[in-house]
């Protein structure tokens, strides 16, 4: 028989912390003692020592076992992922042997999804629940993309903030279900749309430069999600990013792709001391040559400095970005760059 991974509540008790943890631990005891506790499952503590063993991968044997557990869990509650008529809403916590106050994740509400917030406003006229159903759906996407995209919570704030400024309210609670249906661009009528929405209004017809922009330590996630929406798109496009752990990402897992390493002289912009020896490493070494991209895009008034001139060695094509007049334009075709005009349109 197969390691055991995965134990419903019904499996656990409050003696198998170290197992289970302690929440899971818990909520098998409270239902081996008869409480209204709804079901569902933990991934034991041995689950996540094999995901590093494995190069923090999860195997198939623990994801197969998790599936059919899904499965028993979806029966138990008389529920299932993704109906429109009686979905199954499952919160995931995070647990631990030992108990960590402020230091565990959690996602409430996964199995929401477009099609599944219609269907149950459609089941339900009350107003109230409409902006219910739609605040559920918010704070999942938050949760989501905090915990599992990696993409902090103070971006969403931020838009939340903005909301309630152009609203006049001081509090969440005040913003309506139509305030919480789509965030606005500017205060104008125009929705943000999804990186696939834009896909496919394309059709391929448009050739894309489509720059990455990471947020910490979600470079290969970023990537990868970028990628896999790019899967069967027919146009012509790159992949750029000022990160260089995208770009020698986008190498190692998708060589086919146009790569582009944004460069900038970003040590001298920020701090105004560092030497010429550190911005050289830093700029050249770590930040371009490491990377192995296909082109590098400099910002054009930095274009004499000593990284820039080494990669033209090197024989990498060189984009020379904020061209603002003709006389910088006739310099890039000069010297054989790339150019993208800022504030300037060229003669014909």
């Amino acid at each position: 028989m197969s390691h055991k991974y995965v134990y419903l509540f019904t499996e656990g008790n409050a003696n198998m912390r170290e197992l289970l943890g302690g929440k899971g631990a818990n909520l098998a005891e409270m239902t081996n003692i008869g409480l209204p506790v709804p079901q569902g499952f933990t991934i034991s503590t041995e689950a996540c020592t094999q995901y590093y063993a494995d190069g923090r991968t999860i195997n198939d044997a623990i994801m197969a076992e998790i599936m059919e557990n899904v499965e028993v869990m979806e029966k138990i509650n008389g529920k299932q992922f993704g109906s429109l008529t009686n979905p199954l809403l499952v919160s995931v916590r995070s647990g631990a042997r030992a108990s960590m106050p402020g230091m565990m994740d959690t996602i409430l509400n996964l199995g929401l999804n477009d099609d599944v917030v219609a269907a149950m406003i459609a089941g339900n006229p009350d107003p109230k629940f409409e902006r219910f159903v739609y605040d559920s759906y918010r704070r999942f996407i938050q949760m989501f993309s905090d915990v599992v995209m990696e993409v902090g919570k103070k971006y969403f704030e931020k838009l939340i903030d903005e909301m309630k400024a152009s609203r006049g309210v001081t509090y969440d609670v005040e913003l309506t279900a139509a305030d919480l249906k789509s965030y606005s661009l500017g205060g104008t009528a125009e929705t943000i749309p999804e990186f696939r929405e834009v896909l496919k209004l394309l059709g391929g017809s448009v050739p894309m430069v489509i720059e990455l922009k990471t947020d910490g330590d979600n470079f290969n996630r970023l990537a990868e999600t970028a990628c896999r929406a790019l899967e069967g798109y027919e146009g012509l496009y790159c992949i750029e990013s000022f990160d260089p752990r995208c770009i020698r990402w986008l190498k190692k897992n998708r060589p086919r792709i146009v790569r582009g390493q944004l460069s900038d002289n970003f040590l001298r912009e920020e701090s105004g001391k560092a030497s010429l020896p550190l911005r050289f490493v830093v700029t050249f070494l770590l930040s371009d040559c490491l990377t192995r991209p296909d082109f590098i895009a400099y910002h054009f008034p930095y274009r004499g400095n000593l990284s820039v001139r080494a990669n033209g060695m090197l024989g990498v094509q060189r984009v020379g970005w904020t061209i603002r007049s003709q006389q910088e334009l006739d310099i890039a075709r000069k010297k054989g760059w790339i150019p993208i005009f800022e504030g300037f349109t060229p003669k014909p």
